[in-house]
């Protein structure tokens, strides 16, 4: 009988473990109940190298074999350098991963020297991971439209760098807190324990306290932290514009909080936090900075900022299809559980209301008929719909269907920015 003395582990193309052998069970004390589809090869990895090595994974040759020296850790988080040989197969059009594990024998001063080479660059990686840095364009592009929009209605082109700065910084940290709070109250709630299907970077959180990223202590206080700069940028702002302004930064901080956290728990309520989604990364962005820097409010303010929180929020739906199985396990009854069956049509109604708000907003003239041009993204828009009907074929399709709707949402923005430039100029 031939012994095998490496470890064996077979993933698929996102790293969920699907086999895992008796000397993997060694190498990592674990068994393979505790990890065969329940866990992914990154669970393995170290804080200090965890999204270098899966930056590697998502660029594996699926023809040629790969080799990879890493740290690994164990169940108990003990350290250990190892040789990772990564071996791709295909079978019925799905790719699929067999490692083989060599623990190195590499003692713990050389360990830390090989961490210490990564650790501080890896740092402000990891930070950028548990913010999220890429879903904060959901906040930033609003808000760069709505300080151009404001722009055209200030008076003697006056502009408040102060309180711009404070109004850019407060609705950022906003969106960073909503994004770390979601995390750890998804953690908290088993939500994240128990879904197994998220798709990585894209769906799902971020994970980074199943990454080991960051204690849950330690993300609600970094969730805390940026809901007090929220509070001190809403005290400065109503200081100087009175207190209206508060008004908006309560509805905004409430959104944030309950979005997730109990007992409202909003993305529980059957599309309650999909409204306020709509409502946050949208009018009410648009409103809030148009009446900061202008000191003025218009309804038409808010009509303008429909289209991108529409469009962000046909996003936030998408993303939550694949996890919609285990959301049902933890009671977490979002949109796209309350609408079953009717899902697709839900998608289509978020992406229609943006055009149909600009159309009729053109028509009637309260906006520029220079935002026609919005309109140039309508074939993008029904080629994307194309791709969402097909979203239950298979994990590509999901992936797909959450990028071309991420890309639909960004081109329709960015014209619109570009309309209201050319309306200034």
């Amino acid at each position: 009988m031939k012994i095998i003395n490496f470890g064996i582990i077979k993933c698929d193309s996102e790293g969920k473990i699907l086999e895992f052998n008796n000397t993997s069970e060694k190498i990592f004390k674990c068994k393979s109940k505790e990890i065969i589809n329940k866990k992914r090869i990154f669970y393995f990895f170290t804080k200090t190298n965890i999204l270098e090595n899966i930056k590697k994974w998502m660029k594996l040759s699926k023809i040629k074999e790969t080799k990879i020296y890493t740290i690994l850790k164990t169940k108990k988080n003990k350290k250990f350098t190892a040789c990772i040989i990564i071996n791709p197969y295909q079978n019925n059009n799905d790719i699929y991963f067999l490692l083989q594990i060599y623990p190195q024998k590499k003692n713990e001063k050389e360990i830390n020297n090989f961490q210490e080479k990564q650790t501080i660059v890896q740092k402000i990686k990891n930070f950028f991971h548990i913010i999220r840095l890429h879903f904060l364009l959901g906040t930033i592009i609003p808000i760069i439209f709505s300080i151009l929009w404001a722009i055209k209605k200030i008076n003697n082109n006056e502009l408040n760098i102060i309180i711009l700065l404070s109004i850019i910084i407060g609705a950022t940290c906003c969106h960073i807190a909503a994004n770390t709070f979601n995390d750890y109250y998804d953690w908290k709630s088993k939500t994240d324990k128990i879904n197994t299907n998220y798709i990585l970077f894209i769906t799902g959180g971020s994970r980074s306290i199943e990454m080991g990223l960051i204690k849950e202590k330690q993300l609600l206080i970094l969730s805390i932290i940026n809901i007090m700069i929220v509070i001190f940028c809403g005290i400065y702002i109503s200081y100087v514009r009175g207190i209206t302004i508060i008004i908006i930064g309560i509805i905004g901080i409430f959104g944030t909080y309950f979005y997730s956290a109990p007992p409202i728990k909003l993305s529980s309520r059957y599309g309650l936090g999909e409204i306020f989604h709509i409502l946050c990364l949208g009018p009410l962005i648009t409103t809030g900075v148009t009446y900061t820097l202008t000191n003025n409010f218009n309804y038409i303010d808010f009509l303008i900022g429909i289209p991108m929180g529409f469009l962000i929020t046909a996003c936030l739906l998408i993303n939550e299809y694949p996890d919609i199985e285990s959301d049902k396990i933890t009671k977490k009854n979002n949109l796209a559980i309350a609408l079953k069956e009717n899902f697709f049509k839900g998608v289509i109604i978020l992406i229609a209301i943006p055009y149909i708000t600009i159309i009729i907003s053109i028509i009637t003239k309260i906006i520029s008929s220079i935002f026609i041009i919005t309109l140039i993204t309508i074939p993008y828009s029904l080629w994307t719909i194309k791709i969402i009907k097909n979203i239950s074929k298979n994990r590509e399709s999901i992936k797909k269907s959450c990028i071309t709707i991420f890309n639909l949402y960004l081109y329709f923005s960015i014209l619109m920015i570009i309309s209201q430039i050319i309306y200034i100029i």
